[in-house]
């Protein structure tokens, strides 16, 4: 069986004065798992993928070209599955969006025991226009403010990316 190369996708990322944020899907992949078949063949299983988030406040600063400066050193990252992802859609159709991870549940603390910051990650509409996101890592806050044009891509692109995360 011929080996299938590694998928990279382009990140989708939104920059403004107040915070920069980018989307990196990870589709399914082949992580070493095989199995045989009852007639001798080789299945090969593939690994679910994920959506990771990251984001970064503006520093307030420019570049030589006049472009916001973002403060990546204190960036904010989320690992979000399928579920999540759902969760994000419905923020985009104003139903409440609001994704907490707790890795000490899986210690089997009840999260208030272990020592591991919470991430959190809202999204909710904004007054005026678009949306407005927000992540939180314990004390590190970041947000960006999402345009209706950049809603109606990423509605597109999360939709194609729950397919691609299971590889069908």
């Amino acid at each position: 069986m011929s080996e299938q190369p590694q998928v990279q996708c382009p990140p989708f990322k939104i920059h403004n004065r107040t915070g920069s944020v980018q989307f990196t899907l990870k589709p399914a992949h082949f992580a070493g798992d095989t199995f045989e078949t009852r007639d001798g063949g080789e299945v090969r299983v593939l690994k679910k993928g994920h959506l990771m988030v990251e984001m970064a406040n503006a520093t307030g600063q420019t570049d030589s070209r006049g472009n916001s400066v973002y403060d990546w050193a204190n960036k904010v990252s989320m690992k979000l599955s399928d579920a999540d992802i759902q969760q994000v859609l419905a923020g985009f159709q104003d139903r409440a969006c609001r994704i907490v991870h707790d890795p000490n549940k899986a210690y089997g603390g009840d999260g208030g025991e272990g020592s591991l910051p919470k991430s959190c990650l809202q999204l909710s509409k904004a007054e005026r226009f678009g949306y407005f996101m927000a992540m939180s890592r314990g004390d590190k806050k970041v947000k960006c403010p999402i345009s209706d044009t950049d809603a109606q891509t990423f509605r597109l692109l999360l939709a194609r990316a729950v397919a691609r995360i299971y590889g069908w």
